[in-house]
């Protein structure tokens, strides 16, 4: 029997969930700017992460605005648990 989950309190915006607007809608997910390395730089890689089912439509080149901060969706990745992964790229 497979294992479900509520995973709510993991995207609760009054611990460390955030909402941002991706083309326009609301969603709530984790927002992290994690240090990455690349060819020997590092930089930071921002990713987003939510619920499959609010990612439902979100594609490449998808809008996502933090605040006053605004990304291009880079990849959706679906990580098989009912979660989607998505990178992001800063615009400028």
């Amino acid at each position: 029997m497979p294992m479900t989950e509520d995973l709510a309190l993991f995207f609760d915006t009054e611990e460390h969930g955030t909402e941002v607007l991706i083309d326009g809608a609301a969603v709530t997910g984790i927002f992290d700017r994690g240090y990455a390395e690349v060819a020997g730089m590092g930089t930071t890689e921002p990713t987003f992460v939510c619920p499959a089912a609010e990612a439902a439509g979100v594609e490449q080149d998808s809008e996502l605005v933090n605040g006053s901060d605004t990304y291009s969706v880079r990849s959706v990745e679906p990580d098989g648990s009912g979660l989607v992964r998505m990178t992001l790229e800063a615009v400028s």
